[in-house]
């Protein structure tokens, strides 16, 4: 299935009803990574296909994304705060992108408390087998999407609260 057909279906109507989005993805800043070194005009990555679709709402959004990546001053760090000062000066970003965090956390922190990959639009938590990477230029294989009410004690708010505590670095 094309993911402009999966936006539409799964996450349109909820993006439109929401202004914080909260990404957990451990695999993010790799897949990220990979996804610059093929970026065309035509070829996005995954985080500038995710803010494209995010645009048809014509809103803004606050988007926090925590991932695996590498200490301060690693190269992945590096490569992921270059694109991200590119990514929002491109046109039309700035029209959906309030402001852009990303935090790294150590795989460890992750393991310990987050094998799932979630966006989290407020009020919905989607659990995604394949997280971020759906959004990327890469062909896709199956990925199974679930979404749940954002509630008080969810493995999803569990996750937040440790990998918040334990960041290495934040753009």
């Amino acid at each position: 299935e094309d993911i402009n057909d999966i936006w539409e279906k799964q996450f349109l109507k909820v993006a439109k009803h929401s202004k914080k989005i909260t990404i957990i993805d451990r695999y993010f800043g790799k897949n990220l990574c990979d996804d610059i070194l093929i970026e065309t005009s035509t070829k996005k990555t995954c985080l500038h296909k995710f803010i494209e679709l995010l645009s048809i709402a014509n809103k803004k959004y606050n988007v926090n994304i925590f991932t695996v990546g590498d200490g301060k001053n690693s190269q992945m760090h590096l490569d992921i705060e270059a694109y991200a000062r590119r990514l929002l000066q491109k046109p039309g970003v700035g029209n959906t992108v309030s402001s852009l965090t990303i935090s790294s956390c150590d795989d460890i922190v992750f393991r310990d408390h987050s094998h799932e990959r979630y966006i989290c639009f407020e009020s919905f938590i989607y659990k995604i087998d394949r997280g971020m990477k759906i959004f990327s230029p890469f062909p896709q294989v199956a990925t199974s999407i679930s979404v749940d009410r954002n509630i008080a004690g969810s493995t999803f708010n569990h996750a937040l609260q440790e990998l918040m505590k334990k960041r290495l670095w934040v753009y």
